[in-house]
């Protein structure tokens, strides 16, 4: 579920999803917060199937896990147009004190917009606010994600 959003002044953009509520694999935000859970529990939550967005929405729970492998390896999430058609985001996890993974910070834009080489650019500023956040939040020095991952 989207809480909040800042929309930008430009004509094209991302409109707010505030309230909004959407499949996770087929999110940014979405991403980086299944990737902190076990691959068997991510099995578990999408045994019914994954329901696509968009054509280039995930569909294969071993190309979700795969992509899940990745996100705990860099620390952040990207979608491209996977929830909507030429819309890219990318996503980091914000932790509480006991170093769960509470929320998700998220930049999106059009596509043409946010390549994806814009969207590495990003990332490293999302990895700083998240971290800034979950410092605020009493958030443990970051362990690996891959091990938060294996627990």
């Amino acid at each position: 579920m989207f809480l909040d959003c800042v929309e930008s002044d430009r004509a094209l953009r991302a409109g707010s999803r505030t309230g909004t509520m959407l499949p996770a694999h087929c999110t940014a935000s979405g991403k980086v917060l299944l990737a902190e859970l076990p691959d068997d529990t991510v099995r578990l939550l999408f045994s019914g199937g994954l329901p696509p967005l968009t054509d280039r929405s995930l569909t294969s729970l071993d190309d979700l896990i795969t992509q899940l492998a990745g996100v705990r390896r860099r620390g952040y999430a990207i979608n491209l147009g996977e929830s909507e058609n030429q819309l890219n985001a990318v996503a980091a996890a914000i932790h509480d004190r006991s170093g769960d993974a509470v929320a998700a910070i998220t930049v999106a834009g059009p596509s043409f917009r946010m390549r994806e080489g814009r969207l590495t650019e990003v990332a490293a500023r999302i990895r700083e606010a998240s971290g800034a956040i979950s410092d605020s939040l009493g958030s443990p020095a970051p362990e690996p994600t891959a091990g938060r991952a294996a627990r």
